[in-house]
Formats: structure tokens, C-alpha cells, sequence
């Protein structure tokens, strides 16, 4: 095991050809808060993420658990796409509307516009994109 590695509980809910479908959960950044009850960004999530099968190697039941292990890379490309690159398109459409003095309602739809071709794009290329990232799968020992 490599000692950055981000790791992932989760149980196997099927499988779809190479690939294994596994539900985790996602825990919040304020698991440990106090006022966490209260607040409308706490709680956790269940994700369905499609795992790629080893070549050789075991073989999972439904119902297991396993461990998910993504290398920090991963992560790391993944907050790029998700959250930095749509905030500097957006921020650079903004400024460079702003800047030619156009109208706030054009600078506002072209914002929206950008960002809902961005977010069709990251769909488009979603297999591509895949690829990039490493995912493993192995049996919990849990």
C-alpha cells in the first residue's frame, strides 16, 4: 500500500461487464461539528461508483464490502475539474464581459452559458476523462 493513498469503504452492489459497481459513503467535512444537525451543509451522501475489475485476482459478491483506492493524483484532478477550472472560466468570462462594458444581463447569461458548456463538454468526454483517473478495487479485510 502506498502511504498517500485516499481509501474508500464501500459494498458492492453489481457488476456491468469489466467494471464493479460499488455504493459508498461520502462523509461531510463537518462530521465532527456540534451544530451539524442544524446545518444544511452537513450530512453524508451514498455514491455508486463503477470501479474497474482486476485482470486476475478475486472475485466479489454482492453485498461485500470493499476498499476503494485512489491514488492523491486522482483527487487532485478531480477538485481541477469540478470546482477550478469552471470558477476561473467563469471568473475570466465575467471579467473580460465586464471589461468591454457589456450589459450585466448578457455578462450573467454568458456566465451560465459558458458553465452549461463546460459541464456538457466534461459529459461528452466523460469516458475520456475517465481514463485519467486510477481507481482500484480490493477485497476490505474488514
Amino acid at each position: 500500500m502506498e502511504t498517500g493513498d485516499i481509501l474508500h469503504y464501500g459494498t458492492v452492489v453489481g457488476q456491468n461487464g469489466n467494471k464493479l459497481k460499488v455504493r459508498i459513503q461520502v462523509e461531510g467535512a463537518c462530521e465532527h461539528c456540534r451544530v451539524k444537525g442544524g446545518c444544511a451543509a452537513a450530512g453524508n451522501k451514498d455514491r455508486l461508483l463503477e470501479v474497474p475489475l482486476p485482470d486476475s485476482g478475486p472475485s466479489f459478491e454482492t453485498g461485500e464490502t470493499v476498499r476503494i483506492r485512489m491514488h492523491p493524483h486522482s483527487g487532485m484532478k478531480a477538485v481541477l475539474y469540478a470546482y477550478v477550472l469552471p470558477v476561473l472560466l467563469l471568473m475570466g468570462v465575467v471579467i473580460s464581459l465586464y471589461a468591454c462594458a457589456a450589459a450585466e444581463e448578457a455578462v450573467a447569461l454568458a456566465a451560465l452559458g459558458v458553465l452549461t458548456l463546460y459541464y456538457a463538454g466534461l459529459y461528452l468526454f466523460r469516458r475520456r476523462i475517465d481514463r485519467k483517473f486510477s481507481l482500484s478495487v480490493e477485497k476490505s479485510g474488514q
